[in-house]
């Protein structure tokens, strides 16, 4: 077997504004068979309206999931969202919102579009704590509500825990993963 996996962060935090970057990659084979083979680029920029209020001015995401019928997935949104704790050890927000996504298949059944797209609501939770000195968690979660040609709903969960091995080299541990409701069937109807 080969497994690839690779999760990459870019984050920044003023007092009045926030963005953040995310990347997730699997890439998995058993004897010479392709297995999982997925990529999700995400990012978001907040602004601060008050203390803990925000609005989030631009989401945007690129996805594909070649098992999942995914050849190339865009989406953009807009929303608000609230920061519930927010300390020194502890960042937790809760936000929603509305978006657009254009989704272009792998392969349909005949007669099918090769391509969708849809306008979707939002919500979604990101809990970042420090539990000890060394030992972080991170849990982020999400659900979109497209319409039937999109998947009718997904949901996407990333939850990490860290640990502070040698300066900062972090060894994590994740757990990762997408649902999609009703994916599209490809060209053998499966």
């Amino acid at each position: 077997t080969l497994d690839v996996t690779a999760i990459a962060n870019l984050r920044r935090r003023t007092a009045r504004s926030r963005f953040n970057a995310d990347y997730i990659s699997n890439y998995s084979t058993a004897k010479g068979i392709q297995t999982a083979n997925n990529q999700r680029l995400s990012g978001y920029y907040d602004w601060f309206l008050t203390s803990r209020f925000y609005w989030k001015v631009l989401a945007g995401e690129y996805y594909r999931d070649s098992f999942s019928n995914i050849d190339n997935q865009y989406s953009l949104s807009t929303g608000v969202g609230y920061d519930l704790v927010r300390t020194t050890k502890t960042e937790w927000t809760f936000g929603g919102g509305v978006g657009y996504q254009e989704q272009q298949f792998v392969s349909v059944e005949a007669g099918k579009d090769d391509s969708a797209s849809s306008v979707f609501g939002t919500i979604g939770t990101r809990c970042d704590t420090e539990i000890t000195g060394n030992l972080d968690f991170l849990y982020d979660y999400s659900a979109r509500f497209l319409n039937g040609e999109n998947g009718r709903y997904t949901h996407h969960m990333l939850a990490t825990l860290s640990f502070e091995f040698i300066g900062d080299l972090d060894l994590d541990f994740s757990v990762v993963w997408d649902h999609i409701r009703n994916p599209q069937a490809d060209a053998d109807g499966n």
